[in-house]
């Protein structure tokens, strides 16, 4: 397996497609996302999880490969909420994220997402996503 093959598989399509499709998709293509980021999938597709000057998904034996960037420009929700909601990307709070909205908003200390980029293992923030996706289906489907 290669990182070309984990981008097909856990990352088919950009945040902003993902994001115009409306927020239940949003929600399921970070859940699509981050479950490629298991111990497995990294080891299957010969990648590993790394942070530098920030999250980023690498190729083994190659740590100047860059597959993938954790962050607001690669999540779907950010892209829509901040667009719904005409918020800055930089702001402390994201109104109308379903993360948000369940308590797991990614920039509050010790959320799911920081415990995503301090320790690599996406177990919290998926947790997070099967409630957000939950929330989003209750709220707007």
């Amino acid at each position: 397996m290669t990182a070309e093959l984990w981008l097909k598989k856990y990352y088919p399509i950009d945040a902003k497609k993902a994001a115009d499709r409306g927020l239940v998709a949003a929600v399921e293509h970070g859940q699509l996302k981050y479950s490629g980021c298991t111990k497995e999938a990294l080891k299957e597709h010969g990648l590993v999880y790394a942070y530098d000057l920030c999250p980023v998904l690498r190729t083994i034996g190659d740590p100047y490969v860059t597959v993938m960037t954790f962050g607001r420009l690669t999540c779907a929700l950010c892209i829509l909420c901040s667009a719904i909601h005409r918020v800055d990307l930089d702001v402390k709070a994201c109104p109308g994220c379903p993360l948000f909205e369940i308590g797991a908003g990614c920039l509050k200390q010790g959320s799911p997402y920081k415990r995503f980029l301090s320790r690599g293992d996406p177990t919290k923030i998926l947790k997070a996503f099967e409630k957000a996706l939950t929330w989003a289906r209750e709220h707007y489907e």
